[in-house]
């Protein structure tokens, strides 16, 4: 594992996210833990190449690692996401949504430490399945709204999602929640140009959730980002 490159990442991924400074302190002394171990840091750096190659890891195997190293289950999910966060980086890239917008997404890494130590009083992740999806590139925020991606060709419209029918359009067509202001909608929805292209065919939904609202995207192209090599 490439020690700098990741020493430097969740470096970065702390400051943008403000973590507690409490929380910063652990992460620090759990990564030095793991590059003094070179059994830990393999196996580390064996859940990040499954990562970048698409598993859907669930929490036990990280569970299991802790266990085994006698950490925190909870602080090494943190961990570990920070630097699974690597990999999304290169997919926001790659998919020309830009470093901004990565950077904007992974503040639900703090929201949910915060949350964990709230409710447990240790810092930690246990909101895993959000934060992972997040890190897949499958959940993205702009502005205040955070958005599930869906990926489907032409032939698979119309379709119903939550018993809203998506259809077939030249331009993105979007049924806005009735609370939305004229000018929240539009502060809201100008950042979405960023993702549409002349051969994309979108449609957006609004639904409450516990989050405030959450949108599906379809499109007929989302281009799957290559194995990640950077470790």
């Amino acid at each position: 594992m490439d020690k700098s490159l990741i020493l430097d990442h969740v470096k970065k991924v702390n400051e943008y996210n403000r973590m507690n400074p409490e929380a910063v302190v652990e992460i620090d002394a759990l990564l030095e833990k793991i590059f003094a171990d070179e059994d830990f840091a393999a196996k580390v750096e064996e859940l990040f190449v499954g990562f970048c190659n698409g598993t859907d890891y669930q929490r036990e195997p990280i569970f299991a690692l802790a266990e085994e190293k006698g950490v925190s289950q909870d602080m090494l999910v943190l961990l570990i996401c920070e630097i699974w966060s690597i990999h999304t980086k290169q997919i926001y890239v790659n998919r020309g949504w830009g470093e901004e917008l990565f950077w904007d997404q992974i503040l639900d890494i703090s929201i949910w430490a915060d949350m964990c130590h709230r409710l447990y009083g240790h810092w930690g992740l246990r909101e895993f399945g959000w934060i992972k999806a997040s890190l897949h590139g499958q959940i993205i925020r702009l502005g205040r709204l955070q958005f599930e991606i869906i990926t489907m060709t032409a032939d698979e419209l119309p379709v119903v999602i939550n018993g809203v029918e998506i259809k077939r359009a030249a331009e993105p067509s979007i049924c806005t929640s009735p609370r939305a202001t004229p000018s929240q909608r539009k502060r809201d929805w100008t950042p979405t140009k960023r993702l549409t292209t002349s051969s994309d065919r979108q449609a957006m939904q609004y639904s409450p959730v516990a989050h405030g609202f959450c949108a599906r995207i379809t499109k007929n192209s989302c281009p799957k980002p290559p194995t990640s090599e950077i470790l």
